[in-house]
C-alpha cells in the first residue's frame, strides 16, 4: 500500500527534529516586553502610550538640528495596571521606542544627548524587561497683580528656558504658559525640570496709557524687567511645584501703527506680525499686537522706547511666502509705517568633496541655521549631482550646516558668491550661491573647554 504524499513528508520532518510553525506564525519574528515606571518613586505606570519606530539601518540615530530621520510606526500600544506592555511579531533591526502618558514628559529610549542608542532585535528574539522610566512634569504656579496690589485677570503667563544659538547668541525658548484667572491665579505645567524665567504679557486694555501720565503696563520679565536679558531665573526640580508672584509695575509706553504693504504696494494681511527685540531673539516679541487680516493695517501698544525689529510674513494668493524684517525706533507714539513685504530669497549651492572618499554622499543635509534665534530652514538635501537649493527663505542672519555627514568627513570652507563665509555667518539681504568644500581625508581632533557665562 502506498503512504500518502503529505504523510511521509511529516514523517520524515519528525525524525529529522524538525517542527512545523503554527498556521500565521513564523520563527523569524520577534517581540518586545516591558515595564513603564515612574522615575522619581518607581512607581508602575498605568495607560502610558507606547509607540515603536522603525526599522532603522543603524543602530545609533544622531539628532541632527532638524531631528532624527524619521520612520514609520510599526506598533502602538498601551501599558496595563502594572506598567507592563508588550508588542509581538516584529521583524529584526533596530528600534525606536518612546512612551507618553499626560502629566509625565515623553521619553525616548536610550536616549542620551542628541544620540538615541535604538533597540536592536534579532531574528527570532524576544527582549525582555524593557524598563521606561517617565519623569513627572514640573509645574509653576503663582499670583500677578497689578501696580496697585490687585489681582491682574488674563495676563498672558509663558515659561521661558534661557537657550544660546549656534553663534554662542541667547535666545529665549517657550516651555509652557497660562492665563491668569480672576484671583490672578494661574498654573503652568508639562515642561521638564531645569532653570526657567517668566514672561508676562498683560491684557491688551492695560497696555494703553488712562491719562497724560504715559503710563502703562508692558512685556514683563520676572521680576520687574522690561528687557529679557534682565529676566531673573529659578529652579525647578523634576515633578515639583514652584511658586512664583510677580508685582507688575508702570512703564513710560508708546503705540505704534502702520500697514504690511505687499510687493505691489497693496495692503497685505493673513500672516504673522512681531515686535521683537533689535537682535530679533526669539522669544522677545512684545506689545499688543492688532493686525487687520484684510487690509493689512495695524497697531501695537505698550511698548517702551527703545530699538526694535518688526517681523511679517504672510503667504500670497499663489502660496509664495512673503517676508520683512524692517528695524524700527521707538521715541514716541508713531504712526503710518510702512513693512514692506518682499518674496523669500533662493539659496543655492553644491559640495565639492576633497579627497578619497570611503563613504557615500547620500543622505547628506545642509541647514541654514539662524544665528540669531536658533531657527533652521527646512533642511535641503544633497542630490546625486552633489547640488542643493532652499526656496524662498526668510530673511535673517545665517550660517551653514551639513549634517549626516559620513564618518571622518569634515566641513573645511563655506564659499558665499566665492568668497569664505565669517564664523559670524551671512545675511540674506539677496539670493545667495552657496560652495561647501567637504574634506574626506580624516577628521582632526579639537580639545578645548567649555566656561559658563
Amino acid at each position: 500500500m502506498k503512504m500518502p504524499r503529505m504523510v511521509t513528508l511529516a514523517a520524515v520532518l519528525s525524525l529529522l527534529g524538525c517542527w512545523l510553525p503554527a498556521t500565521g506564525q513564523s520563527p523569524t519574528v520577534g517581540s518586545l516586553q516591558g515595564q513603564v515606571v515612574n522615575a522619581l518613586t518607581g512607581a508602575p505606570v498605568r495607560d502610558a502610550v507606547i509607540t515603536l519606530r522603525g526599522p532603522y539601518d543603524t543602530r545609533i540615530l544622531l539628532q541632527s538640528f532638524s531631528g532624527p530621520t524619521s520612520a514609520h510606526i510599526v506598533a502602538r500600544t498601551a501599558s496595563d495596571d502594572q506598567g507592563h506592555f508588550q508588542i509581538p511579531n516584529l521583524r529584526a533591526g533596530n528600534y525606536q521606542l518612546i512612551a507618553s502618558r499626560a502629566g509625565f514628559m515623553p521619553a525616548t529610549l536610550g536616549r542620551i544627548g542628541n544620540g538615541i542608542e535604538l533597540l536592536a532585535l534579532d531574528p527570532g528574539q524576544t527582549i525582555p524587561n524593557v524598563v521606561v522610566k517617565l519623569t513627572p512634569c514640573s509645574v509653576v504656579t503663582g499670583r500677578i497683580v497689578d501696580a496697585d496690589g490687585k489681582p491682574l485677570q488674563d495676563a498672558q503667563v509663558t515659561i521661558m528656558q534661557r537657550v544660546y544659538t549656534i553663534a554662542g547668541q541667547p535666545s529665549y525658548s517657550s516651555k509652557s504658559g497660562a492665563r491668569t484667572d480672576d484671583r490672578g491665579m494661574y498654573s503652568a505645567s508639562s515642561f521638564a525640570a531645569g532653570t526657567y524665567g517668566l514672561k508676562i504679557d498683560p491684557p491688551a486694555a492695560f497696555t494703553v496709557p488712562r491719562d497724560p501720565s504715559g503710563l502703562a503696563y508692558t512685556t514683563t520679565y520676572y521680576p520687574d524687567a522690561t528687557d529679557p536679558a534682565a529676566m531673573g531665573m529659578f529652579e525647578v526640580g523634576p515633578g515639583a511645584t514652584h511658586n512664583v508672584d510677580v508685582q507688575l509695575q508702570k512703564n513710560t509706553v508708546f503705540h505704534i501703527s502702520g500697514r504690511v504693504l505687499d510687493p505691489d504696494g497693496l495692503g497685505k494681511g493673513a500672516g504673522r506680525l512681531q515686535l521683537l527685540r533689535k537682535d530679533g531673539a526669539a522669544g522677545t516679541a512684545l506689545g499688543s499686537v492688532s493686525y487687520n487680516s484684510f487690509d493689512g493695517s495695524f497697531e501695537i501698544s505698550g511698548v517702551p522706547a527703545g530699538s526694535y525689529l518688526m517681523v511679517a510674513s504672510p503667504a500670497n494668493a499663489s502660496g509664495e511666502r512673503l517676508f520683512a524684517r524692517q528695524p524700527i525706533t521707538v521715541t514716541a507714539n508713531t504712526e503710518n509705517i510702512r513693512v514692506q513685504l518682499a518674496p523669500g530669497r533662493q539659496v543655492h549651492g553644491s559640495v565639492r568633496i576633497e579627497g578619497k572618499a570611503n563613504g557615500s554622499p547620500q543622505g547628506i543635509r545642509i541647514e541654514l541655521c539662524r544665528l540669531n534665534n536658533g531657527v533652521s530652514l527646512p533642511p535641503a538635501p544633497v542630490k546625486d549631482d552633489l547640488s542643493f537649493s532652499f526656496q524662498n527663505g526668510a530673511f535673517g542672519h545665517y550660517t551653514v550646516c551639513a549634517a549626516n555627514l559620513p564618518a571622518a568627513y569634515y566641513v573645511k570652507s563655506v564659499l558665499n558668491g566665492g568668497k569664505e563665509v565669517p564664523a559670524g555667518g551671512f545675511e540674506t539681504v539677496a539670493d545667495a550661491s552657496l560652495s561647501i568644500v567637504v574634506s574626506a581625508a580624516g577628521a582632526s581632533r579639537v580639545d578645548g573647554k567649555v566656561l559658563d557665562s
